[in-house]
């Protein structure tokens, strides 16, 4: 099953649902359905413990393109409104990636790893990778990939840096190897600091010939390396690193380390700029960048078992940000981009059927459109003038936006707070009485349980 924000056509969809229910008792042969734009697929039954939860997975195989509605629900209760959860399920063709490479073979090994038929690239297969030269990338599209592969590219140029910033501001995925070709103060000019988000998540620090022969997968906890629990045979843990870069990560920024070396120096580190994700590896992505004296590869890494699990997990987490904007809760603004013409409308539709105008508005990256009005919990659909998301196989003529808004999970939980756990905002201020309740008045202090289920839904 694919891992991450999306699959193609070609792949069997896994979504794990959790049930909780939040009463002393437990609830038996629970009926749980999973629809995709309002047809029933599949069902399961659960029981739920008291005060518990349970998983359950549904398994979908989806026929056609692009973004599809799938639902998980619960028979109605007397809180109706959380007895569903809805996702956004981006599904396409094949994905399509760039791969640039900085000298002649930098980029093969990542192709491949994408794609083992590579060069010939059987148009059957889920992932399409194209390998170009660096001086090629200024002439190409951008937006005819879903994720771009820099392989050792020595340097930037102010119009390349401009084209990756504006591609992954509308949601491109970035995955960046270094070599011996790249020079360090050329990469630095357009990295992240404490106060903006840029191409890279980090600086480029100094260069370490230090053998390291194992990885530290941090706990497993960032979605890349998440998948390698358990695995120890895939090799990612005894990978041997020879030759990197020390990646200097700004303090308070939004980036993470997801990988790192024994000695604590960042392997891999993850960062966002705008919809889009970038990750930056330490070292390089072929044997082809080798120790001038020695003449040995800057890591085996590209030889390693790893490397092909690796790959394919950076590229699903590259992309996973053109998805994740497509999903908010009741009363949070659903936005997107417009496209570039002048006099651009965007049409939301709402869950009862009707329409609404979204607001739209010029930022100095573009123009972008904000809907306020997420009252109620459903699908919300945006037509009209939005921008493509980067690698959209959807024609012009039906292109359209579809976002999933649910009710906040923390609702479901009707336990009582004690006073002190409520915000200060909302505490009541108020003063007891002593008055006796009127004759025949019944005690309503007592507890009382209320049975709830709530689903999360996660990709897997």
């Amino acid at each position: 099953s694919p891992v991450g924000s999306f699959a193609t056509i070609q792949d069997e969809v896994a979504v794990e649902a959790t049930v909780a229910n939040y009463s002393n008792q437990a609830v038996e042969e629970l009926q749980v359905t999973a629809t995709v734009d309002g047809t029933s697929v599949q069902q399961q039954t659960v029981t739920v413990p008291a005060e518990s939860s349970a998983k359950i997975v549904f398994r979908h195989r989806f026929d056609q393109a692009g973004p599809q509605r799938l639902s998980i629900r619960v028979p109605p209760d007397r809180l109706e409104a959380d007895d569903v959860r809805r996702i956004v399920v981006p599904i396409k063709e094949t994905l399509n990636v760039l791969c640039v490479a900085g000298r002649q073979g930098a980029a093969d090994y990542v192709a491949r790893a994408l794609n083992p038929d590579w060069p010939e690239n059987d148009i059957a297969a889920a992932i399409q990778p194209e390998v170009v030269s660096d001086g090629e990338l200024i002439y190409l599209e951008p937006d005819d990939f879903d994720c771009i592969f820099l392989c050792n590219v020595a340097q930037f140029s102010e119009e390349e840096a401009s084209l990756l910033q504006q591609y992954m501001k509308r949601g491109g995925g970035l995955v960046v190897f270094l070599g011996d070709q790249v020079l360090a103060d050329r990469y630095n000019q357009f990295a992240s600091t404490t106060d903006e988000a840029n191409l890279l998540p980090a600086r480029l620090g100094s260069l370490v010939s230090e053998p390291n022969y194992r990885l530290d997968p941090m706990d497993y906890r960032h979605p890349v390396a998440a998948p390698f629990r358990g695995r120890e045979r895939a090799g990612l843990l005894t990978t041997p690193v020879y030759r990197y870069f020390r990646l200097e990560m700004p303090p308070g920024a939004d980036v993470e380390a997801a990988i790192s070396l024994p000695n604590g120096d960042p392997f891999l580190v993850v960062g966002t700029l705008g919809l889009g994700r970038t990750l930056l590896l330490a070292t390089a992505g072929s044997l082809t960048s080798v120790e001038p004296a020695t003449g040995q590869p800057w890591t085996m890494l590209p030889a390693w078992p790893s490397f092909l699990p690796i790959i394919r997990e950076m590229l699903l987490y590259s992309v996973g940000g053109q998805s994740g904007f497509q999903h908010a809760l009741v009363g949070e603004m659903l936005f997107g981009r417009t496209a570039s013409t002048q006099d651009l409308s965007v049409a939301i539709t709402r869950p009862d059927g009707n329409r609404d105008d979204a607001m739209i508005a010029a930022t100095a990256d573009g123009s972008q459109w904000t809907y306020p009005q997420t009252n109620v919990a459903g699908w919300y659909i945006a037509s009209g003038g939005i921008q493509p998301l980067p690698g959209d196989q959807v024609d012009d003529g039906s292109r359209r936006q579809i976002f999933a808004v649910n009710v906040n999970p923390v609702e479901s939980d009707l336990n009582r707070l004690a006073e002190k756990e409520l915000p200060e905002r909302v505490r009541l201020q108020y003063k007891p009485t002593r008055a006796k309740p009127a004759e025949g008045n019944s005690d309503v202090s007592g507890s009382q349980s209320f049975q709830r289920w709530l689903i999360y839904l996660a990709l897997i």
